[in-house]
Order: structure tokens, then sequence, then C-alpha cells
């Protein structure tokens, strides 16, 4: 159904809806930091409990009520299945903007990725690395099917523990989805002067211990913060349809809405979830 103030949109019409709430109306929204709409509690999303007494309710529900539509809902591009759109609104957008800024601006620049507990979200990064074009692509995890699906898509790749690493390269784009002390540290170690790394994670614990001094001296910048999903997606839609990404490369399992908590019970790389 279609509220008054939802703007031109049509009963039937195949949308996606990024996971974040935002107005697109306030100075931070217009700014492009959708993440920290102020016209909602911080942190609203669905599915993700109430903010501030309110609780906007998750996909697994029969209905989903979107709120600012004209603004948070956009348009599935002909071409592309609901399948293969289901991570942007959410984890693609976040592999991608780890990489995508820092590759235009230093094209061709080689990266680091770090995986993980994020593990979608380093796989995405390695997919939208490649399809931007970074000369190389270097990723590093312990398990066998990350490592086999990095490699599948293009990076070299380097079965490491995390407890084992050590910096010995630099790189002008580091990416940490290790979610863990050890693998976020060694990715900052690993960037290289005047670099940029990124966590997608806050990691498991309340606090942590940076390198700063390290870093300090060699001029890293550190990005850390939730992806702001309205914001993202449109690019890694635009990306999607050239044919350079498709998030369904990355391991995943398909299944239908019946069978979703029992699948959600059982460890995959991605599960995405149909309609029925």
């Amino acid at each position: 159904d279609i509220g008054p103030a939802a703007g031109d949109w049509s009963v039937g019409d195949r949308v996606i809806v990024p996971f974040q709430i935002s107005c697109g109306a306030c100075d931070m929204c217009r700014r492009g930091l959708t993440n920290a709409c102020t016209a909602v509690p911080a942190g609203a999303a669905f599915g993700l409990g109430p903010h501030d007494g309110i609780d906007f309710g998750g996909a697994f529900a029969d209905l989903v009520r979107v709120p600012f539509a004209d603004h948070l809902l956009l348009a599935l591009p002909d071409g592309l299945t609901p399948e293969q759109a289901a991570g942007v609104p959410d984890n693609v957008s976040d592999g991608f903007r780890c990489v995508a800024a820092h590759l235009h601006r230093t094209p061709g620049a080689d990266v680091l990725v770090v995986g993980g507990l994020a593990q979608s979200v380093g796989l995405y990064a390695v997919a939208a690395a490649v399809a931007l074009g970074a000369r190389r692509v270097h990723y590093i995890d312990q398990d066998s099917r990350r490592l086999d699906a990095a490699d599948a898509l293009g990076a070299t790749v380097d079965n490491c523990a995390l407890a084992d690493l050590r910096a010995t390269e630099r790189f002008p784009i580091t990416v940490d989805a290790s979610a863990a002390d050890v693998g976020r540290n060694h990715a900052l170690r690993s960037t290289g002067p005047c670099g940029h790394c990124t966590s997608v994670s806050g990691g498991v614990t309340s606090t942590a211990a940076l390198p700063l001094q390290s870093m300090y001296l060699t001029g890293v910048t550190y990005d850390i913060g939730r992806v702001h999903a309205r914001a993202t997606a449109p690019a890694v839609l635009d990306l999607m349809g050239t044919g350079a990404l498709d998030p369904l490369a990355i391991p995943h399992r398909i299944v239908d809405i019946d069978d979703a908590a029992d699948a959600l019970l059982e460890p995959d790389i991605k599960i995405v979830v149909g309609a029925g």
C-alpha cells in the first residue's frame, strides 16, 4: 500500500529499502550522512529492536511500514534480481564504502582486506575493490571457504591465523573485517603513509587499544562507523548494473521465508531469504 506522502511510487514497483531509517531532508541526510539522520532516534533501523521506544519492525514481518518512503525507497533496476539486490541495503554497501572513495582518489591502488567475523562484508569489499579497478587485492583469513571465495573474486590470498599476523607490507587502502583487536591493529599497521583504514565493526569489546604512535608517525586515517546505507546504495546499484559487481558471486544460500528461522541457526557466509 502507498501513503499520501510516499512520493511517485505505484503498487507493484520493485524496491529495496536501506536498513537504517533516514528522512532525506535534515542537514545530516543532505550531507550524505544518512546513518546520522536527526529526524529519528540514533541508530534507528529495521530489525534491530526499539530505539527510544520506537520499533520499526523488520523484514521478516508480514508487513513493513517504511517511513519517509519518498526518500528511503530505491527502485530495483531492470536486469537485477531481488536475490542479487537483497544485500545492497546493508552488507554489500558496507563493503563497497570501505574502498570506493579511496580508489576514486587513488585509482588502481593496492588494497588489503583482513577477513573474519564480518565475513560477507570483507568479501564484498574484495569484490568491490576488484570491480573498481584495484591493481591488487590481498585478502587474509584462516577460513578455507572465505579464502576460496576471495581467490575466485580475483584477490591474492594468505591463509594466516590472526595471532600470527606480522605487518611486512604497506597498503594505501586497508579494511578490517575481522572484528578482532589483532586483526584491526594489523590492518592499521599495514596501512601505508597517509593511507586509509576502515573498520566495519566496533569489535567485540567496549574499549580497545590502538597502535596510535605508529598511526601518528605514518599519518593513517582511520574510519570506523556504520555505513551510510541510503547514501551509498545508489552507487552500488550502478556498479551492479554494469555487470562488474555481482553480490551472488559471494558464497550464499537462498532459502524460502518459511525456512528462515531454521536457516539462520546454520552458519553461512550469506543467507538470502526469499518471499516464497
